[in-house]
């Protein structure tokens, strides 16, 4: 794509593009230790609907892995040393869960801070099975989500789908191990899994510790994983 370069630090791609593509960040057999482990969590879920959030708080697998040093070394080159885990979460798509995830802004989801939340690769994605797809640069600006969610895809806050033009997006087709690091106003959406075979995502969330931010129910896995962190909690409003 013409907005993304790869003569540019690891920074600059972050800051121009609002995402940052790194590959081979873990291994395979690192990759399969979690499916592994997501595997062994399954065994006590009885209804996830495609979805388990929050391993970290119970998984000592997923405990190291928000720790990985690769990823805060990842992480660090773009929002900075002082680094706090928010929380994790496992998407799977097959054939029961297909259908593609539509633009929009993780910031809508939470406000305060900035954010940014990192997409593992457990299994190869493709445009076949349901890859990223990111448009550069949109993390400069607030998009209006005023899409309408059908029953049963979740993703409240979305974009209507003329509002994005698909050529300007970048496709993240990623190996196992590649992850993708994005800002929490780049808008992103994801193809339909066509495959009919299943295809894993770990998606990690991240904040620079040393700023102000709301104290969320919703991290319940919280902690700091590099640097020092702030006392400053954000006020609703």
């Amino acid at each position: 794509m013409s907005k993304y370069a790869h003569d540019m630090t690891p920074k600059e791609e972050y800051q121009q593009n609002g995402f940052l593509i790194v590959r081979n960040l873990l291994t395979p057999e690192e990759c399969t230790e979690m499916k592994r482990e997501i595997q062994r969590i399954l065994q006590e879920k009885k209804d996830y609907g495609g979805v388990l959030v929050g391993l970290a708080a119970t998984s000592a697998v997923f405990q190291a892995a928000a720790h990985h040093p690769k990823l805060l070394d990842a992480i660090e080159s773009v929002i900075g040393s002082d680094i706090l885990f928010l929380s994790d979460k496992v998407v799977f798509k097959s054939s029961d869960v297909r259908f593609a995830s539509p633009w929009h802004q993780d910031w809508h989801y939470w406000k305060g801070a900035h954010k940014l939340s990192v997409w593992i690769a457990l299994d190869p994605t493709s445009t076949e099975n349901g890859c990223l797809k990111l448009l550069p640069g949109s993390h400069k600006s607030i998009a209006v989500h005023d899409g309408s969610a059908p029953e049963g895809e979740g993703f409240g806050h979305r974009l209507n789908p003329d509002a994005v033009d698909e050529n300007e997006a970048f496709i993240a087709e990623c190996n196992v191990g590649d992850a993708v690091l994005f800002h929490d106003l780049t808008l992103h959406a994801s193809f339909p899994n066509i495959s009919g075979e299943d295809r894993i995502a770990l998606i990690s969330t991240y904040s620079n510790a040393a700023e102000p931010d709301f104290a969320y129910d919703w991290a319940v896995a919280a902690m700091l994983v590099r640097g020092k962190a702030t006392d400053g909690v954000l006020t609703a409003s």
